[in-house]
């Protein structure tokens, strides 16, 4: 069990709502009512971390470094929606990431800065890149309430059917749409670990950065919803291109959520991922009779399964549910080699978010 406080790590986040237009759009049970256009925000983060010297019996490439390290990254991100048509959004997010993470995002189960995750551990430049490109449609269905949908990032406002499909399609990270939690799912505004702002059990499919290309599908009402999806998988382990192949190469995931919103919220999530893994057992196995460590690429084939379950609930406690609590655990089969997130097998954390005093407490 450990205890943190985000005020031993430096971060800094700026996100500033832009509209182009100062009109809003007439209520419509599907969101977009007429084609308009705004910059829903933009956002710079520095975060500075310090790894301090410690001995390690041994060490290896992928170890964390002994000698200790210290390094800052930088991201910045403007992200910008349309309404085209009835129903009918458009999203177009551009990201730079700068910098890197201590010990390169390696030596750790659950790196402890979320923005490299989106750098990942192969060298992908310093410049801008289109992080998501996507559009949603929403199919407003016969209800008798409605959500009011401020704008946001990713999030055109307007006024929506308490009962409707969304249908979400393009570049985007399965993260955006599955295991969601009110108080604890950005590393730029809550906390910076991998695995407090996602399910480290989760080897949810993305490329290096933590996007794919897929399509999900949600069925949502005022008291439960329910949602399916399926994304590209990268050719290799943390790759940064995908595999055509999708019979053999694809993420698929279903979550089910229980509650209003507002109120305390339940999810359960499971997912099966096909993809060119290697097994662990066979990798060993091979390794133990020779000199060399174990190789789990050496056994890579298309079309090797891994599959696992989450559970994820929020509680709001205070302040208009601005103070709350989450918990979430995870677990996989762990047979398969991790492919697109991070080396974890099992999870659990839980923690508070207390918004006034500037404090979020974690345990994990």
């Amino acid at each position: 069990m450990a205890v943190s406080c985000r005020r031993r790590l430096l971060a800094v986040a700026i996100t500033v709502p832009v509209a182009l237009g100062a009109q809003r759009s007439s209520p419509s049970s599907s969101g977009c009512a007429r084609v308009r256009a705004r910059l829903l925000g933009a956002q710079a983060t520095l975060i500075a971390q310090d790894l301090r010297p410690f001995h390690a019996a041994y060490s290896g490439p992928m170890s964390l470094v002994s000698g200790g390290d210290r390094q800052m990254s930088q991201s910045y991100g403007l992200y910008a929606g349309a309404c085209v048509l009835p129903g009918l959004a458009a999203y177009v997010d551009g990201e730079m990431i700068r910098g890197s993470g201590i010990s390169h995002a390696s030596g750790l189960g659950g790196v402890t800065n979320g923005d490299v995750l989106r750098q990942g551990s192969v060298d992908l430049g310093d410049g801008p890149y289109v992080a998501r490109a996507f559009v949603r449609y929403t199919i407003g269905l016969p209800s008798t309430t409605a959500d009011s949908e401020p704008a946001a990032m990713d999030v055109m406002d307007g006024v929506l059917s308490a009962r409707r499909i969304e249908i979400t399609a393009g570049k985007f990270a399965a993260t955006d749409v599955f295991d969601v939690n009110r108080y604890a799912n950005s590393s730029r505004t809550q906390f910076l670990d991998w695995v407090l702002f996602n399910d480290g059990a989760w080897d949810y499919p993305a490329d290096t950065r933590g996007y794919s290309n897929g399509v999900a599908i949600a069925w949502i009402t005022p008291r439960w919803s329910m949602r399916i999806g399926s994304f590209q998988m990268p050719r290799f382990a943390n790759g940064n291109k995908f595999d055509a192949a999708i019979a053999n190469a694809r993420g698929d995931v279903a979550e089910l959520s229980l509650g209003a919103s507002g109120g305390p919220i339940v999810r359960v999530l499971a997912y099966e991922n096909h993809a060119r893994m290697g097994r662990y057992a066979v990798a060993i196995a091979t390794a133990a009779g020779s000199a060399n460590p174990p190789d789990i690429v050496a056994d890579d084939q298309p079309g090797r399964i891994k599959y696992g379950v989450g559970f994820n609930a929020e509680l709001p406690l205070a302040d208009d549910g601005n103070t709350g609590a989450f918990v979430r655990w995870g677990w996989n089969d762990g047979r398969t080699e991790s492919f697109a997130f991070t080396e974890v097998d099992s999870h659990l954390s839980a923690g508070a978010v207390y918004p006034n005093s500037g404090d979020t407490l974690v345990s994990h």
